[in-house]
This record gives C-alpha cells, structure tokens and sequence, in this order.
C-alpha cells in the first residue's frame, strides 16, 4: 500500500490546499501536517487511516465544510468535535470496521450513511446530537426504521427529507408521540439483493408504516419500495379481508404523491394503499409499480423482471382493480406499471 508522504503537506507547503481528495493508500497525518488551515473539502476513499489520527485532522480542520468517508477499513470510531462549526455534509460510505459515529457539530443538514447489508449483526451506535440546521439524511442500516421514529423525530426536528434503506427489522414500527414537524420528501426501502433474505421480512406488519405518515403532518412525497418476496398463503385473495379502510382520524392534509414499487397482492400492503386513498384528499397521483422497479424497455433493449414477479403480476394487477381502483378519486391520477407483455421472465431468477 502506497503511503501518502505527509511531510509534503508540511512546513506551509499545503496552508492554501482547500480540497484534499485521497484514494487507495496510507494517509497518518501528524502535528507537523499543515493543510488544514484552509481545507474546506475531505475525501478519503479506500485509505487506511486510524481513528485517533482522523480526530486529529478534524480537530485542526477548522473551515471543514464537507467530510466524505469511504471504505476505509481501519475506522473504529468518527468523532466530530463541536469546533466544526462550518460542516454542513457528512458522508460515511461502507467502512466495514466503524461502530460509533459521534457528531457534536452544530450545522450539519445533509448526513449520509451507507452500511454494508452483509453484515446484519453488526450494529452502528450513531449519536447526532440535536441539529436544528439537518434538512437531509440517507441512512442504510438494519433496524432503521425504529431508529428514525425513536430518535430522529425528537432529535431533527427540521428535517425536510428522509431516505431510508432498511433490510432487516426486528419489530414493527412503532408509534411515537413525538412528530416530524416539516419532513416532505419521505422514502423507504425494505429489500435486499442477497435471494437468501427470502424472509427477513416474514413477521413485519408493513402496515404499521402508517406511524411514519402520522408523523408527518407536511408530508408531500411518499415512496415505498416494498420487500420483494412475500411470505405463503398472505395474498388478499386467499384471505379477503372484512373491510379495508381508513382508520379514524388520520388525515394526510398534504400528500399529494404515493408511489409503491415492488407491489404485490398481500392483504397488508393493500390495505395500507388503501388506507392511504382513503386519508389523503389532496392526493395527486398514485403510482403502483408491479415490476421489480429495474429497467425497462424504453431504457434497455429489454425489460428485466424476475420470475416470481412475472408470476404474482396478475394476482397484484387484480389486487389493484378489485380493492383499490375504486378508492381513487376523480382528483388524482392512478398510473399501474405493468411487466411489458413481450418481454418473458428473466430465466436466471
């Protein structure tokens, strides 16, 4: 491994730097090294770099106003110190050996944070503080869905987005009192591309996402991407439901866009689509994508779609015009994205 010559940066030679961009080597700043002073912009991608020496680098980095971590694999710990004050973007990609990230800077509004789902049973102590300047976050975790409700809600109370990519949670979300008082833009992914995660997701009652909606009086966008596999015997068709509907009281003043993708015809996710319909008058326009949500022939030359999806098409298209269809109002636009008809399963799923 290449090992970046810190004394280059020493002596005055890298006070002017502002952008320090490093991929694949050894990087172990020392008290000699002399370009932080105007570093605004910290990107290590792939470098072995240990945590006592990132917190010093970020202790003297005084006008660091975007700090992107990628796979570097000796991180234990990333500890912001409050000094920070000018960070706004904060990015950690894949460090495979991270377990805590403690943020004590005040300005953050973008944070990003990327796990690598191989590891399900590996869990990230994150500590954010309070931050009242937080407008976006990505998390990719397990278990993050009940993090966000938990915490997030008190925590970030002037959040506008939220992305959140989960692959495995133990317990159904929960309901919480607390609210995000101006999230707008709301995203959640409950899959995963390993095909041994057929059933992460056995026992979760999707329906209890509707804690994430009551949560949200602002909320504009919503879109779900739902697990991909269902378990047996759950279609809406082998147990019909005694009535689907709205729950009283619940209105979602604000959303105007839904999107499901992955939908299927199980009587959960149905009776959350139509739960939704019947607590939104503003809605717009519902969007139900029955494929796996991955290219198609307009973009490639052909569409690819698994088996299984090619398969339950029909039940969810027939879930779709017998409990939803006539929920829709004359106001908002129904749009179904179907499998293309000429294209046959993909033969390796």
């Amino acid at each position: 491994i290449y090992n970046f010559p810190c004394p280059l940066l020493s002596n005055g030679s890298g006070n002017t730097i502002r952008e320090l961009d490093l991929l694949g080597c050894a990087f172990h700043p020392t008290v000699g090294i002399g370009c932080t002073r105007s570093l605004t912009s910290l990107c290590l991608s792939c470098v072995n770099i240990e945590s006592d020496e990132l917190g010093f680098l970020l202790s003297n980095s005084l006008a660091l106003e975007r700090l992107e971590l990628k796979d570097c694999s000796e991180i234990i710990s990333i500890k912001i110190p409050s000094l920070l004050q000018r960070l706004s973007y904060l990015m950690v990609f894949r460090c495979p050996m991270l377990q805590v990230i403690e943020s004590k800077a005040p300005n953050i509004s973008s944070f990003h944070y990327f796990h690598d789902d191989d590891d399900v049973d590996q869990q990230l102590q994150l500590f954010l503080g309070e931050s009242l300047q937080m407008k976006e976050i990505f998390i990719s975790h397990s278990c993050v869905l009940h993090y966000a409700l938990a915490v997030l809600t008190s925590s970030m109370p002037n959040l506008e987005r939220l992305t959140m990519h989960s692959y495995y949670e133990m317990v159904s979300t929960p309901t919480v009192a607390s609210k995000f008082l101006h999230l707008k833009y709301l995203n959640i992914y409950l899959f995963r591309w390993n095909f041994a995660s057929t059933y992460l997701y056995a026992d979760y009652d999707i329906f209890s996402l509707v804690s994430f909606l009551d949560a949200s009086p602002c909320l504009e966008t919503f879109h779900l991407d739902a697990p991909m596999r269902r378990r047996e015997h759950d279609s809406i068709f082998e147990d019909p439901p005694s009535q689907l509907g709205r729950i009283p009281g619940q209105c979602y003043a604000n959303l105007r866009h839904v999107k499901i993708t992955k939908f299927r015809s199980t009587k959960l996710l149905v009776k959350l689509t139509c739960h939704i319909l019947d607590s939104t008058p503003s809605l717009e326009c519902l969007t139900l994508d029955i494929t796996d949500g991955g290219p198609t022939c307009s973009e490639l030359d052909r569409c690819f779609v698994g088996k299984e999806t090619y398969m339950e098409a029909p039940k969810a298209l027939a879930a779709i015009q017998t409990y939803i269809e006539g929920k829709v109002p004359s106001t908002a636009k129904l749009n179904v994205v179907e499998p293309c008809s000429r294209c046959p399963a993909c033969p390796l799923t």
